[in-house]
């Protein structure tokens, strides 16, 4: 964590078996089984301990907190796009059930404007596609 990141000295790490270099390796690397689970203000923390890391070492910390900020920002933006997809699906979902349609019924086409030439003409409701959009 950040405060322990903060406040961790040279003994303790030794009694905990290890070193400021490996701690170092483990926030860079993260070696699979052994990698530190930490987030950028752990690794902002460990970016300003001048007394355990060399200045190359708090710079290479500096640049993999950037790194682990954008990527928790992509996943974030990832993880509200999929909300809203997931939102709008029910919403899709909703509508056709208001319209009492499921699928497999045959319905008449109406309302395109991009293919108007199909309006008038009659499916099989296939189910939700995306957008403002049904499948048929």
């Amino acid at each position: 964590s950040e405060a322990w990141m903060s406040s961790v000295t040279d003994e303790e790490l030794v009694q905990l078996g290890g070193d400021a270099n490996r701690l170092y390796q483990l926030l860079i690397e993260g070696k699979k089984a052994n990698a530190l689970a930490f987030n950028d203000s752990t690794l902002e923390a460990a970016s300003k301990r001048e007394d355990l890391f060399s200045t190359k070492q708090r710079e290479a910390l500096h640049t993999r907190k950037m790194e682990v900020e954008y990527l928790l920002t992509e996943e974030m933006e990832e993880a509200v796009k999929k909300e809203n997809e997931q939102k709008e699906r029910k919403r899709m979902e909703e509508m056709a059930s208001r319209l009492n349609v499921k699928r497999g019924d045959y319905v008449k086409i109406q309302g395109l404007e991009g293919r108007s030439d199909l309006n008038g003409a009659v499916g099989t409701f296939l189910g939700i596609a995306h957008g403002e959009r049904y499948t048929v």
